[in-house]
């Protein structure tokens, strides 16, 4: 099908290799999609219910969105991985004074999870900041962890939750536990 004729929004050039030519197809029925016809790309585009609305959803993809949708799995999977805190924080633990680059090549986690971890613990004021470059880049910030060294790691949800928040947290999952031993018991 022609992709210019019967369109209300025109299609921009795809956003992962530039391509030009594109082609929509309908895959099932009320089903459409944009897909390059780059041989190097040949990727296909999200889906709509009607080709003026998969040229929208095309045109939303930005240039580098694997990077980003890359980048979001990568911290889905260490938000739910219980070691990763402990590592950055013996990293912290062991270098005393760091910025944000050692601790992601002595912690070897990802980039994005070990500034993720450092604001959350700069905010929580498990950290200072000992200087900063002229620049407000948070990579070259030079940050001294000032906790005693009995402090265990912070988790994820103890970082983001206040004091209180996080007390009826545990809590609540100290009596599900209980409630689950009992119900194997039972």
């Amino acid at each position: 099908m022609s992709i210019g004729k019967a369109l209300i929004v025109k299609p921009r050039p795809c956003p992962f290799c530039g391509g030009v030519p594109l082609e929509l197809r309908c895959i099932t029925f009320r089903h459409w999609n944009i897909n390059c016809l780059n041989t190097d790309c040949l990727c296909k585009g999200p889906d709509g219910k009607n080709p003026d609305q998969a040229v929208v959803k095309w045109n939303s993809l930005t240039e580098g969105c694997i990077k980003q949708r890359q980048y979001e799995k990568q911290l889905a999977k260490d938000f739910q991985d219980p070691a990763i805190p402990k590592k950055i924080w013996k990293a912290a633990r062991s270098l005393k004074t760091f910025t944000m680059k050692e601790i992601t090549r002595i912690s070897k986690c990802h980039q994005e999870t070990v500034n993720k971890y450092l604001s959350l613990l700069d905010k929580n004021e498990f950290l200072r900041i000992e200087s900063q470059n002229s620049s407000n880049s948070k990579q070259k910030s030079t940050y001294r962890c000032i906790k005693p060294r009995t402090v265990k790691a912070p988790s994820w949800i103890g970082l983001q939750l206040s004091t209180r928040e996080y007390q009826e947290y545990r809590e609540e999952k100290k009596s599900m536990k209980w409630t689950k031993i009992q119900a194997v018991t039972k």
